[in-house]
């Protein structure tokens, strides 16, 4: 997930173009941004999903706090404003 969005807040940027990234996800499928930055926010809220039915099924919420914390430090690390 990480992947993509950071492509997708690159190419919104202007950081990565064809001729600088040619393998970026956005580059590959011809270069809609919003989409790729759509479809990891749909794989985030799928693994959100899958998490809470986990806390739910054990009745510990320990893996929630840290995937909460995964998901801050990598926005911080590749989203806007914060780059």
């Amino acid at each position: 997930m990480l992947i993509c969005s950071n492509d997708a807040f690159d190419s919104s940027t202007g950081v990565d173009s064809n001729a600088s990234k040619p393998e970026s996800i956005v580059n590959l499928i011809g270069g809609n941004w919003r989409l790729v930055l759509a479809a990891s926010a749909l794989a985030l809220a799928a693994g959100v999903r899958l998490l809470a039915k986990h806390v739910l099924a054990t009745g510990s919420a320990v893996p929630g706090y840290m995937l909460l914390a995964a998901i801050c430090c990598g926005y911080v690390y590749q989203g806007p404003p914060f780059r």
